[in-house]
C-alpha cells in the first residue's frame, strides 16, 4: 500500500470518526438534569400538558408523578450516554470542537420581553417595545439574535447581574438620546404564549411585569 493510499484511508477514518462524534455529542447531555430547568415555569407547563394528554389516554398519572418518573429515566439515560460518549468527549476536548449548550430542548412557552420606559416632565412613556415602530430605543442592539437569546435566558434562568448590566447600558443610551429624560425603567414582561387558534386570530396575550430596574442619570456614571 502506497503512502498516498494510507493517507486517504487515514483521512477517511478521521472524517468518519468526526461525524460519529458530532452525532453522539449532539445527543442531550448532563445539562438536562440541571435542577433549575426542571423547576422552571416552562418545564412545569410541559409536564402538566403531557400529564393531561396521558390522562386522556387512560394513564393514571399527574404532573408530579410524571416529573418524578421522567427524572429517573433522564438520570439513567445520562449515565448510559456518559459511557458511550466518553471517547468522543476526549476528542472534542482535544480538538476544541465543543458545543456547550443544549439546542431546542423545549419550546419557550413563557417568554420574557425586555421593555424600556423613559421618564421626563410629561411622565413615563415607552422607549422600546419588541416589534414596535414607535418605541425603538437601541432597537438594532436589542433585536440582534444574541441579545434576543439573552432575554430568552432571563425567562428560563434569571441572572440579576446580567440583567442589571443590560439595564445600565440601555439607561445610558436613553440618557444620551434625550437630555430631558431624568429616569429610565427597564423591566421584563412575562406572558404565556397563546394556543395556535388564538395566535392565528391575532389575539394579544396578557402578561405581567416581573424584574425591573429604575435608574437615574447619576446611577449610570453620566
Amino acid at each position: 500500500m502506497t503512502t498516498s493510499e494510507l493517507g486517504r484511508q487515514a483521512r477517511g477514518v478521521l472524517v468518519i470518526g468526526h461525524v460519529l462524534a458530532v452525532l453522539v455529542l449532539s445527543l442531550p447531555g448532563p445539562a438536562i438534569l440541571t435542577p433549575s430547568r426542571w423547576k422552571a415555569a416552562n418545564a412545569r407547563a410541559d409536564f402538566a400538558g403531557w400529564a393531561q394528554a396521558l390522562q386522556g389516554l387512560g394513564v393514571d398519572t399527574d404532573p408530579a408523578r410524571l416529573q418524578a418518573r421522567l427524572r429517573v429515566l433522564a438520570e439513567d439515560y445520562v449515565a448510559a450516554r456518559g459511557v458511550v460518549a466518553w471517547p468522543f468527549e476526549r476528542y472534542a476536548a482535544l480538538s476544541g470542537a465543543r458545543q456547550g449548550w443544549t439546542m431546542f430542548a423545549s419550546p419557550q412557552r413563557h417568554p420574557a420581553e425586555v421593555h424600556v420606559d423613559v421618564h421626563d416632565a410629561a411622565g413615563w412613556r415607552p422607549a422600546f417595545r419588541p416589534r414596535s415602530d414607535d418605541a425603538t430605543l437601541a432597537r438594532t442592539q436589542l433585536d440582534q439574535n444574541r441579545v434576543r437569546k439573552l432575554s430568552g435566558r432571563f425567562a428560563r434562568e434569571f441572572r440579576p447581574a446580567i440583567f442589571e448590566g443590560l439595564a445600565r447600558y440601555l439607561a445610558a443610551r436613553a440618557f444620551d438620546a434625550d437630555p430631558a429624560v431624568d429616569a429610565v425603567r427597564v423591566r421584563l414582561y412575562r406572558y404565556a404564549v397563546p394556543p395556535p387558534e388564538e395566535a392565528r386570530r391575532g389575539v394579544t396575550p396578557d402578561g405581567s411585569y416581573r424584574e425591573g430596574h429604575v435608574l437615574r442619570r447619576g446611577d449610570v456614571g453620566r
